[in-house]
């Protein structure tokens, strides 16, 4: 059942751009947070975090853009399926439940296509080769830096991690680390002083020996 609604919430970001004091026309379902960890409207699949399955769920359907509401809160939002069957997941609401079965983490459709980092999937494939079957299970406790962080800034961390020559999660966390330090201090200047834009990040994996986290001496 759906019905048809007008409401005041700010504006989704795939949302058509509008005057502020315009209100917003969507369309409503009720639907129920599956197993899968899915919701499924106008015959697509949309994702939401593992704690919400089973519970019942609002979702707003809006010109670009659809939101997942359970109870009074926003769990997810997506860009709309235009297709039919479509299926629209968040890498971020598997990371947990895949880390705890990491050997589907290859075969999982959450991370299939370009729905990831270019970077992690680079990582992964060096993983495999290198390691194996415990390969999932390193690259898993990568991807649960994005948790702490983002999937951007992670993909970011991994493609400096990979210049370096390390594959290694600590190396990884280190460099997120050290770029949310820096952020941080730049930020504090730019306050104080009204500065300037943002400089480049400088890593330094010194902090960790180089010769535990280069492939060649793993």
């Amino acid at each position: 059942m759906s019905r048809q609604c007008c409401v005041q919430r700010p504006q989704p970001p795939h949302a058509r751009r509008r005057r502020p004091w315009e209100a917003v026309s969507c369309v409503l379902e009720y639907a129920r947070v599956n197993k899968f960890q899915e919701v499924t409207v106008e015959t697509n699949h949309y994702s939401a975090p593992s704690k919400y399955v089973g519970r019942h769920a609002i979702v707003e359907i809006y010109e670009n853009s659809v939101l997942i509401l359970v109870g009074d809160q926003r769990v997810a939002e997506h860009r709309r399926g235009r297709g039919k069957n479509e299926f629209i997941l968040d890498p971020m609401h598997f990371i947990e439940v895949i880390a705890r079965k990491h050997r589907s983490a290859t075969r999982a459709l959450a991370f299939a296509g370009e729905r990831l980092p270019q970077p992690l999937i680079a990582l992964r494939e060096r993983l495999l080769e290198r390691d194996g079957p415990t390969a999932t299970k390193t690259w898993m406790e990568v991807l649960q830096l994005a948790l702490k962080s983002s999937l951007a800034e992670l993909g970011e961390a991994t493609s400096i991690a990979l210049a370096s020559g390390t594959l290694d999660p600590e190396a990884i966390a280190l460099i997120l680390r050290q770029r949310d330090a820096r952020t941080a201090a730049l930020l504090d200047l730019a306050c104080h002083q009204g500065a300037p834009a943002l400089q480049a990040q400088v890593v330094n994996l010194d902090a960790y020996r180089i010769s535990t986290l280069t492939e060649g001496a793993i």
